[in-house]
């Protein structure tokens, strides 16, 4: 295995979980908040691993950001007015906040959604399942002699901004 194969496999998880995401939405729109603009999800620092930072430098090698102030605490580093700058690779956490998510204690999901009703069973995420695909893909990538930490974003935004100017 090599690093560009991680990288495809990581693309391809990111893809399952965002068509997953868009699945339930069309299913349960009238019980989700999530619309372009909603960034209450964004409101609260993050970190990802290093095999998904490692897909937000490349796209942002490609993709610069534009200069502008660093965001204060408590919001996400690559918010840029409403807007996520790097929603195309935005890390597996961000694909998947609004669902339901099934952990081994319970549920959650974004207080906004689902306030009265909760989706089909069918709708819900297996956070078992997300977390354990995410994280055989960080040993993979360590196990190549690459990243072995989590990152904040906010770091990553800060190393990223530094290096463009």
């Amino acid at each position: 295995m090599n690093k560009e194969l991680v990288l495809d496999q990581l693309k391809a998880w990111h893809q399952k979980l965002s068509q997953f995401f868009e699945q339930s939405f069309v299913k349960n729109q009238s019980l989700m908040k999530c619309a372009s603009g909603c960034d209450q999800c964004c409101r609260v620092e993050r970190s990802v691993f290093s095999v998904e930072a490692e897909l937000i430098r490349r796209h942002i090698k490609q993709y610069p950001l534009s200069p502008r102030a660093e965001n204060p605490a408590g919001i996400c580093a690559f918010l840029d007015n409403g807007q996520c700058t790097i929603y195309e690779v935005r890390p597996s956490i961000c694909r998947t906040h609004g669902l339901v998510i099934q952990q081994e204690d319970g549920i959650s999901h974004c207080e906004l959604n689902f306030e009265k009703t909760l989706p089909d069973k069918s709708d819900w995420l297996s956070g078992k399942t997300s977390d354990t695909v995410i994280s055989t893909l960080q040993i993979a990538y360590e196990k190549l002699g690459e990243g072995q930490s989590r990152i904040e974003l906010r770091n990553l935004w800060c190393e990223l901004t530094k290096e463009a100017n």
